[in-house]
């Protein structure tokens, strides 16, 4: 089927052209009460895995429905500004490996608070730094899989707290997933080795340079008996030799 339209209060993310002109909406949501829809109008989102995974199409399937599975949970909407009820939380469930996770420890009458991390790799402490009412903390896993960040926590007047949140670590993919040109790159490590940097519109000169690059250092240069009689006379003295110890040894 195709959507005509949306719904008023519904939003847009993405639309499609249609194989007569024109466009429909390819991906919407919208707010229900408490809860949350989402309308996805296409049935080949399987080929990006089966037909395009060398292009990265299996982990664009991956993100688009991990993303809207957590979207639609609501997870983060519990998390009020100016709640005064204890809250641990990251401010991304998923980042990739080596990027950066802020973690943050709010809520009302804190006295003190121990972080740890456990996930891929030995378990850690996590230093939190006070800032005005909150605990804040940054990390940088590199080994991709599911961590917790766990907290004791002491509040005035009250027994020790243990809150625990979540996130995960993708491994990164961008040399596969990202196959456009970097040329900044490339001239980086062009500049570095003494190279040249080709696209797809200069590609054709690289057979004329690799030759006009081999006759540069390409030198040839003869030699004749009568510049260097010297070695003339040792060859023939060798050849001499040889052929004297054959006759004497073996008679031929």
């Amino acid at each position: 089927f195709r959507l005509s339209g949306m719904k008023p209060g519904a939003q847009g993310l993405a639309v499609a052209r249609g194989p007569k002109g024109g466009t429909f909406p390819l991906l919407a949501v919208q707010r229900v009460g408490a809860g949350r829809t989402l309308v996805f109008a296409s049935d080949t989102d399987w080929k990006w895995v089966m037909e395009r995974r060398r292009e990265g199409g299996e982990l664009l399937f991956s993100h688009l429905w991990s993303q809207a599975v957590r979207w639609l949970a609501g997870k983060e909407a519990s998390l009020r500004a100016g709640s005064k009820a204890l809250v641990l939380s990251v401010d991304r469930p998923v980042v990739t490996a080596g990027e950066k996770v802020r973690i943050r420890l709010s809520g009302e009458g804190i006295l003190s608070a121990l972080a740890a991390l456990e996930g891929p790799g030995p378990s850690r402490p996590v230093p939190l730094e006070k800032r005005g009412r909150d605990f804040l903390a940054s990390l940088s896993p590199v080994l991709p899989g599911s961590y917790t960040v766990s907290a004791r926590v002491e509040v005035k007047g009250k027994k020790k707290k243990v809150l625990k949140t979540r996130f995960l670590v993708e491994p990164d993919e961008r040399e596969t997933a990202d196959t456009s040109l970097d040329r900044s790159f490339l001239e980086r490590i062009a500049q570095a080795t003494g190279g040249k940097v080709f696209d797809a519109a200069t590609a054709g000169r690289i057979p004329d340079l690799l030759e006009k690059g081999l006759l540069k250092k390409k030198k040839v240069k003869e030699y004749h008996p009568r510049s260097t009689p010297l070695v003339f006379l040792a060859v023939l003295l060798l050849l001499g030799l040889e052929w004297w110890v054959r006759r004497r040894r073996y008679g031929i």
